[in-house]
Formats: C-alpha cells, structure tokens, sequence
C-alpha cells in the first residue's frame, strides 16, 4: 500500500492530468476569434484558462475577467460618449436657434433700411420742391424790386411836379391877381391860371396817391415774399439737416445689418462644426456599441469555458477518488 500522502499526491497529479486533457480538448474545440475579438481580448480564452487551471485559479477566471473590465470601461465610455453627444445636439439647437433669431433680426434691419431709402427719396424730392419755390421767391422779389424802383422813380417825377405847382400856388398867394375892373389883360390871366390849376393839381395828386398805394401794396408784397423765402429757406435746411440723420441712420442699419449677417455666418459655420463633430460621435457611439457587444461575447465565452473546465476538474477528481478507491486507497 502506498502512503497517505502519496495517495494525496497521486489524486491530484490524476485530476490535473485528466483537467489539463479536457481543456486541451475545450480549447483544440473553442470556436476561433474573429479579429476584432482578438484585438479587444489580447489572449486567446484557452491560453487564459489552461493558465489558470494550471494555478488552480479557474473558479475565479471569471470575476476577474479582463474582457469584463474592457466591457465596462467600453459602456462608460459610451455613456460619455452620449452625454457629450446630448450636450452637442443641445448646442446645435442653440446655434440654429441663435441664426434663425439673427436672421429675423437683419430682416426687420433690411426693412427698416427700405423704409429709410424711401424717406431719403421723398426727402430728396421735397428739398428739389422747396429749392424751386425758394428760386421762384427770389426771382418774384427780384421782380418787385424793379417794379419798386419803378414807381420811386415815378414819385419822385411827380414830386417835382407836384412841387413846381404848390410853388407857383405860393406866389399866387404872397401876391393877388389884380382888380378884374382896373386890367382886363390881368383878369383873362388870372382866370386862366385859376383853371389850369385847378386842373391840374387834382390830376397830380391822384396819380401821387396811386403810386403811393402801389409802392406801400410792393412793400406788402415784398415783406410777404420775404418771410415766404424766410419760410422757405428754414424748411430746406430742416429738410437738409433730416437727410443728413436719414443717411447717418441709414449707414448705421447697413453695418448693423452687415454685422447681423457676420453672426449668421459664424453661427452657420459654429452649426456646421457641432454637427461634424456630432456625427463623428454618433459614429463613435456606434463603434463603441458593437465593441461594447463584442466584448460581452468574449465574457460569455470565457465564462461558459470556465464553466466547462470547472465541471471537467470535477469530474476527473471524482474519477481519481473513485479509481483511488477501486485500488484500495483510502
């Protein structure tokens, strides 16, 4: 009979025997990696098993499964992947929301400059208007001033007149025709110098009093021309100075609207970048899904090769006992 511990030894040496037979078999039947399982399991499952059924370590194959950590590391990385992703789509809404804001923005700008344009062409018109009744001002007091010229003239031609017959009116005063009686001569003459004077003097008084109501209505009509020129040359230059803030106004809707499509630009290029960057995660989410699934494969293959190599370690220690047994080993 042998000794105990050489039964021991011999039922060990008999189970590690019949262990490492049933996993040369297992992995001689384990189905090849593809080559994207092979890159995320550098090991091949038989090498890893027969290694640790070789240590005795095969119960625990599978709760330290480097293929698990991968696994796990791939999902976590995935779900950062989507967080980013989210936060990126987010991002996206955001731009388009800001373009379609801005380009509202530059809409009602580029109205509001037609609208400008349209005033600036009615400001146009008005001052061509007012800088043609203000010409027609000019020329109608030009033209009164002529007229007035006129009739100064034509007082003072009637002033000598006048005063040539108040003159001899004064010396007829200072000396008194003679006694009808004493002269006939003298009579006849003073007779004819009462008429012709009493003809003559209201004629000239007439024509006196209706140049000097022309010249005051001249005067009137030139004061009333004044004051519409005056009238005139206010509104033109209030019409002047309302184009000049029109233009200022309208340089300044240009450029906001010049920078309102800037910002449309940027924030179409800004989409444009987050969207590249979207798809390149998406197809990263996608890569790391098939990896993710992949390596859930690997785990399940190793773990249902550890399962078979720990029911075959059972079965060739139960053969051992049992063959221990039949030769009389305690």
């Amino acid at each position: 009979m042998r000794p105990r511990g050489s039964a021991h030894r011999f039922v060990r040496e008999q189970a590690s025997g019949l262990t490492l037979v049933a996993l040369l078999s297992l992995a001689s039947a384990q189905p090849a990696l593809s080559r994207d399982d092979s890159d995320l399991d550098p090991a091949p499952v038989g090498s890893i098993v027969l290694s640790r059924a070789a240590d005795g370590e095969i119960a625990a194959t599978t709760e330290a499964s480097p293929n698990r950590s991968r696994a796990e590391a791939l999902a976590a990385e995935r779900a950062r992947t989507e967080a980013d992703l989210k936060r990126i789509s987010a991002e996206i809404s955001l731009s388009k929301e800001a373009a379609q804001r801005i380009d509202r923005e530059v809409a009602a700008i580029k109205a509001d400059r037609e609208r400008i344009r349209s005033a600036l062409i009615e400001s146009a018109a008005e001052q061509k208007r007012l800088s043609s009744e203000l010409t027609k001002s000019e020329d109608r007091i030009a033209g009164l001033g002529q007229e007035e010229g006129r009739i100064k003239l034509s007082l003072r031609e009637r002033r000598g007149v006048l005063a040539e017959v108040l003159a001899a009116l004064q010396r007829m005063g200072r000396k008194p025709p003679p006694a009808l009686l004493v002269r006939p001569d003298d009579a006849l003459g003073s007779v004819r110098s009462a008429i012709l004077l009493g003809a003559v003097v209201p004629e000239i008084r007439a024509q006196t009093e209706a140049l000097k109501t022309d010249l005051e209505r001249l005067v009137a009509v030139r004061a009333q021309l004044s004051d519409e020129k005056t009238r005139f040359a206010d509104a033109l230059a209030k019409s002047r100075e309302e184009e000049e803030r029109l233009s200022r106004l309208m340089d300044e809707k240009q450029k906001l609207e010049a920078e309102g499509r800037g910002r449309i630009g940027e924030e179409t290029r800004r989409a444009a970048e987050l969207g590249a960057q979207a798809t390149s995660l998406q197809e990263l989410v996608a890569s790391l899904e098939q990896e993710t699934q992949r390596a859930k494969e690997v785990e399940e293959r190793e773990r249902l090769a550890a399962e078979l190599a720990r029911r075959a370690a059972d079965e060739a220690r139960r053969q051992a006992e049992d063959k221990a047994k039949a030769s009389g080993q305690p």
